[in-house]
């Protein structure tokens, strides 16, 4: 039973890696429910309403996390105009200051990120936001 659930485990975890991603799919929740069932002992089968609550709860995670997903989005759309102040890591890793109104906003595979001087920075980046005008003209 183990093997069986560690097996398919395994070639999910390797099919994510390539994806990138980095949480169970409910398509991962399907298979794993089916390996549960299809392995489980039957002189002591699991309740159907534990299989039920199982879902139920995955399905909640799934829901708030596509609505932190939505959220950041929205975010990052309404700091178009406003100035910014970011902290990015340049390809040697190090760090430097970017200062420079956002000019749109790159919503790719679920995350945001902001264009300031034509260039895409992650939203994780930004350490402060302001208004446009105390740049001093810089828009």
């Amino acid at each position: 039973m183990i093997d069986g659930v560690s097996t398919l485990l395994s070639a999910n975890s390797t099919s994510r890696t390539a994806e990138n991603k980095s949480y169970l799919s409910m398509e991962d929740f399907y298979a794993l429910l089916v390996a549960q069932l299809s392995n489980q002992d039957i002189n002591n089968t699991v309740d159907n309403t534990e299989f039920i609550s199982q879902m139920a709860q995955f399905s909640m995670i799934q829901a708030i996390s596509d609505l932190s997903q939505q959220s950041q989005a929205a975010y990052s759309v309404s700091l178009i105009g406003k100035a910014a102040n970011l902290l990015v890591e340049d390809d040697l890793g190090n760090q430097k200051t970017v200062i420079g109104v956002v000019q749109g906003v790159n919503l790719e595979n679920g995350k945001a990120s902001v264009v300031i001087n034509g260039n895409s920075y992650p939203m994780s980046s930004v350490r402060e936001v302001y208004d446009a005008s105390l740049l001093g003209g810089e828009e």
